[in-house]
This record gives C-alpha cells, structure tokens and sequence, in this order.
C-alpha cells in the first residue's frame, strides 16, 4: 500500500485540528474555572493598573483586585490624578 503525500498531508491536518479543539476546550475550561474563583473572591484590595481593552483597543485605566485579578471597573477622577503622578 502506498502512502501518498495528500494523504500525509491530510493526516497531519487532522492532527492539527485535533490538538487544537484539546486546546480550545482547556481554555474554556480554565476561563470557567477562573470565572469561577473571581465570582467567589471578595475583591477586597485593588489596585490601579493601566489594563488592555481588547484586541484593537488599546489600554486604559482599571481597577484590578489583587487577590483574583478581575477588571471591577473604571478608577474615580482622584484614584487616576494619584496614579498619574505616582
């Protein structure tokens, strides 16, 4: 039997496609998990941090709690003239 190169080509394909779904799935998985942990923390301490909006974005000024590192919003116009001039 012989083994043409489409078919290598295929199989390596295949292979891709089947490393790659593992790693979408991990990754939705650990977004779960760390939905999860963010949920249950209290964000009782945060911290100022210039964070990135977005692919296209660019960054911007966020409040990020320092125990699970979620974005909790926008600093107030004192919290930012602080960590401007810091």
């Amino acid at each position: 039997m012989e083994i043409s190169e489409s078919d290598s080509v295929s199989g390596q394909s295949q292979d891709i496609s089947i490393t790659t779904q593992k790693i979408v799935n991990e990754i939705k998985s650990l977004e779960k998990e760390l939905e999860s942990l963010q949920n249950s923390c209290s964000h009782s301490n945060y911290t100022i941090k210039n964070s990135p909006q977005g692919p296209e974005n660019g960054f911007s000024l966020r409040r990020i709690c320092d125990v699970c590192q979620a974005v909790l919003g926008y600093p107030t116009q004192e919290e930012t003239n602080k960590w401007t001039s810091s």
